[in-house]
């Protein structure tokens, strides 16, 4: 992210000229079938945490965060 909390610099201008540095060898995927994969694939929204600890440490880091901020 950039100062104005974008990633514009990381999207590719051109990604119909993106050159895979190993497409299927190694750990990487194929291109086809990541893009099946990511055709079906299905985002998920994250669950608020009902944990008390969880919650009371968010708090505290989000004002930690205030404190430093306010400085």
């Amino acid at each position: 992210m950039d100062g104005n909390f974008q990633a514009e610099h990381m999207r590719m201008k051109n990604p119909e000229n993106d050159v895979p540095l190993s497409d299927g060898t190694g750990f990487m995927v194929s291109k086809k079938p990541y893009e099946l994969h990511l055709k079906s694939a299905v985002e998920r929204q994250q669950v608020s945490s009902t944990c008390v600890s969880v919650v009371i440490r968010s708090r505290f880091d989000r004002d930690q965060r205030a404190m430093i901020t306010a400085r």
